[in-house]
């Protein structure tokens, strides 16, 4: 393929929405340039559809999270000092920023054709939490289910249902089917056994502490089960 690969990696490489072009990304030995090309497999022409630079380096989290449609891809990147979705056609135009916000997509599930909604995970809900949310035309996004914790998604192929698995600091995962607008239809696990089991151990708790620049970190404390606030404990 007429590709310029001397002295770089290629992290990814899929074959387009329609199945004609093969899509090829190129990253440079100090991972902080990226190039996304356009490779006709019958003539072997690549075609530069979009380069990303970084002072520091590119995070595989962003660049990795790429969806290719038929006229269309949609593409993580971090250039406005979060994890954002972009969408572009295929020469290379961006046709819209699809997410933006003072938090990070740290997962994309892909596009509803029926509808036209976005399945992300997002930060949206503090940087602690991960919530499934959909983005519609308008980039307005809806958190499927508004809770604190970690949830995960699996959507079905026609995006009707999808597989939620949820925990956080005092529940075990819960996995439980839901249809696209985030309700609950069956239990599949519950680990409720689990849970009872361990019910008794220290609780995690959550809190904030300023860093030298006096930034608020987040942090977490685990507290003897049998705590007394009138000890000093080492």
């Amino acid at each position: 393929m007429d590709l310029p690969v001397e002295g770089a990696y290629v992290p990814c490489m899929e074959f387009d929405g329609e199945g004609t072009n093969l899509m090829v990304m190129l990253l440079n030995r100090d991972q902080n340039s990226l190039q996304l090309y356009k490779v006709n497999p019958g003539s072997t022409v690549a075609h530069l559809v979009l380069s990303e630079k970084s002072e520091a380096w590119l995070s595989p989290s962003a660049y990795q999270m790429v969806r290719y449609y038929p006229k269309s891809f949609v593409i993580g990147s971090e250039r406005s000092g979060y994890r954002h979705l972009y969408e572009y056609d295929y020469n290379g135009n961006m046709l819209r920023q699809l997410t933006k916000g003072d938090w990070n997509v740290t997962n994309y599930y892909g596009r509803d054709p029926k509808t036209g909604l976005h399945y992300v995970q997002t930060t949206q809900n503090g940087p602690i939490n991960r919530n499934v949310a959909s983005v519609d035309s308008k980039g307005r996004i809806t958190v499927l289910n508004d809770i604190d914790g970690t949830e995960n998604a699996w959507f079905s192929g026609n995006f009707d249902y999808y597989l939620r698995k949820y925990s956080n600091a005092v529940t075990p995962p819960v996995y439980t089917i839901c249809n696209s607008r985030g309700k609950s239809l069956i239990d599949i696990e519950s680990n409720r056994e689990y849970a009872a089991k361990y019910s008794s151990v220290p609780k995690m708790e959550f809190t904030t502490v300023p860093n030298a620049e006096g930034e608020a970190m987040n942090a977490c404390l685990i507290k003897p089960a049998d705590f007394d606030s009138s000890r000093r404990y080492p």
